[in-house]
């Protein structure tokens, strides 16, 4: 993952004849710290809940069906013996590394977000989203009833509310980077 994310070239990709290797690892990690940083958005499998509500306020977006959060999965029922745990760990310190920086960063966030929104993820999603959500679309009736030269507009804005629909979400921004 930390691979993924970083500038290679900073550490002349996969050259690195007579460097550091744990200098390479620090660099490599660097790099994609401050990528990540660079990016509008990104969220955590393990918060499905706060994932959604940062996307649906940095774009937004409404999705159409909430995100679930699996308490059982495929990984989770795993057995590992304390060894192979520690290897993996060993194997993908570098891995463990980020995801601790990103977990940090992605709370952060989250938090920013709800001071500026003034609502927590929880109020957003027992109160505030439905409320807002039918507001909205009660808005779209009322024009659209009003003024029925603009019903091609009233569909796009009704359609730019619900994420993903096929078809008509648009994704251009979702690689982009804050500058």
């Amino acid at each position: 993952m930390t691979r993924m994310l970083a500038n290679l070239s900073k550490v002349n990709c996969y050259n690195r004849t007579g460097m550091n290797e744990k200098l390479v690892q620090e660099i490599i990690l660097q790099s994609a710290k401050e990528n990540l940083l660079n990016v509008a958005f990104f969220g955590i499998v393990d918060e499905q809940e706060k994932t959604q509500f940062l996307f649906e306020q940095t774009f937004g977006i409404k999705f159409i069906e909430n995100l679930k959060q699996k308490e059982i999965t495929h990984v989770s029922q795993l057995e590992l013996d304390k060894g192979m745990e520690q290897r993996i760990l060993e194997t993908n310190s570098l891995d463990v590394l980020f995801y601790e920086f990103a977990r940090d960063l992605f709370l952060q966030r989250v938090e920013e977000m709800e001071n500026r929104q003034g609502y927590s993820v929880r109020e957003y999603f027992h109160h505030v989203r439905d409320s807002i959500q039918s507001a909205s679309i009660n808005d779209m009736t009322n024009n659209e009833a009003s003024d029925e030269d603009n019903e091609d507009a009233g569909e796009e804005e009704e359609k730019l509310m619900s994420y993903p629909s096929k078809g008509t979400a648009d994704t251009s921004m979702l690689g982009k980077t804050k500058r």
